[in-house]
């Protein structure tokens, strides 16, 4: 499995917290909540994931043990995801936990973070609780959002 690299201080920017119905332990609850990577491809929502309390340790944290390149890879086998793109070309991020702290990190790319909608069916999937911080990451930008961010798209 890939590092994730180091969240750039710049690039960080929390979203307002998400209110949840159920405030209590993430592996605790009735559905368990979970840590994995996603893909945003138009209106697909694709989610491989780990329950929290069975995901790997990395740290301080738990995170799910598969990445995006293998994910995307069985989704184009699948025929889900189209074959002519990388996985890296689609807007992606992913849902690890902090066991010190307690909270849920949501990366994702600029492209979801803007639709509000697509962060919401992310956190419901995923069970995630209100201590979650959704955050944009520097690794999870797809092509659109490099050239929105150089200027070349409006």
């Amino acid at each position: 499995m890939k590092k994730t690299p180091k969240v750039n201080r710049k690039m960080r920017e929390p979203l307002e917290r998400i209110p949840t119905q159920n405030e209590e332990s993430p592996t605790k609850r009735k559905e368990a909540s979970a840590v994995g990577v996603f893909f945003v491809h138009g209106d697909n929502l694709w989610i491989d994931a780990t329950p929290v309390d069975e995901a790997i340790l990395y740290g301080d944290g738990r995170t799910h043990d598969r990445g995006h390149e293998a994910v995307w890879e069985q989704l184009q086998a699948s025929g889900a995801a189209p074959r002519d793109e990388e996985y890296d070309e689609c807007p992606r991020g992913r849902v690890c936990y902090d066991t010190r702290q307690r909270i849920f990190h949501l990366y994702l790319d600029q492209c979801i973070r803007k639709n509000k909608e697509m962060v919401a069916r992310i956190i419901r999937a995923m069970n995630l609780t209100s201590a979650t911080r959704a955050e944009l990451d520097s690794h999870y930008k797809c092509p659109r959002c490099t050239n929105e961010l150089a200027g070349f798209v409006k």
